[in-house]
């Protein structure tokens, strides 16, 4: 069992790279989600993967050395032990390759708290002040809530967009669902 703190939203997919340029300007690293060689640190810009990215995580040259890896051996790669370490993980959320009619949701996520060996171990206060500032800098300038959808937060292009697309926010909240694929600027 861990405790966590957590922000969900959309964005439109386009906005990665405006969200990209805010982690660089706040000093953050970026990190892939799974590594295939030797574990290292891998500062990655989310906007020009060459492959679709659907999660990163977040943390900046104060807590590097608070992020732990784990060798995955049935895979032959190496993941970043979120429970453990210093570091938000970032759910992109957007369209998946499966599907271009669903729009994922985003996420925002931090675990503070979690049990080692029978032990809670709480994460350093330095750096979950960091993380709730980052997120709530990160709702300031990207989101907003909407009286059509009370209880979700979307950028506002993202709502601009979802309502150019007829797009129907589907039972939990998970992600906005469009009978036809979308139409994108």
């Amino acid at each position: 069992m861990s405790k966590s703190i957590q922000k969900s939203f959309f964005i439109f997919p386009n906005e990665l790279k405006l969200i990209d340029a805010f982690l660089k300007a706040n000093s953050c690293l970026l990190i892939q989600k799974d590594v295939l060689k030797e574990p290292a640190l891998l500062d990655i810009n989310i906007n020009s993967s060459k492959e679709k990215t659907f999660q990163v995580y977040i943390t900046k040259e104060q807590f590097k050395n608070k992020i732990h890896f784990k060798y995955l051996q049935s895979k032959d790669y190496y993941y970043v032990d979120v429970l453990s370490s210093y570091a938000i993980e970032f759910s992109l959320g957007g369209f998946y390759p499966f599907s271009d009619k669903e729009l994922h949701r985003s996420r925002l996520y931090v675990i503070t708290e979690f049990y080692e060996d029978e032990v809670l171990v709480k994460k350093s206060m330095e750096f979950l002040n960091w993380a709730k500032r980052l997120i709530k800098d990160f709702q300031k300038q990207f989101l907003i809530k909407s009286p059509i959808f009370p209880n979700t937060y979307l950028s506002e292009k993202c709502l601009k967009w979802v309502n150019i697309n007829d797009g129907k926010l589907e039972s939990g909240g998970q992600k906005f669902s469009f009978y036809a694929p979308p139409a994108f600027d």
